[in-house]
């Protein structure tokens, strides 16, 4: 869910703010709640269960490397490990 989301945004739109729009409206859309989406999205991009925000990281990452790491996280998942 996220992942379609950070990818719909181009470089001008990568910031903490339009990130953080973006990904909260997804999942009011999808009718999850916060921590379904935004904890796994944390894990995925730091790698920790406890860091700054997903927003931030993701900022920082650029858009590029959370994709990448995005998507690694679900290939894992898919693998079952």
């Amino acid at each position: 869910l996220c992942a379609e989301s950070i990818a719909a945004h181009n470089e001008n739109e990568w910031n903490v703010a339009a990130l953080e729009h973006a990904i909260k409206q997804t999942i009011l859309l999808h009718k999850k709640n916060n921590g379904e989406i935004l904890w796994p999205l944390r894990v995925a991009l730091s790698g920790q269960k406890a860091s700054p925000s997903p927003f931030e990281i993701a900022w920082i990452l650029g858009k590029e490397m959370t994709l990448k790491r995005i998507q690694h996280a679900i290939t894992l998942l898919e693998a079952g490990k």
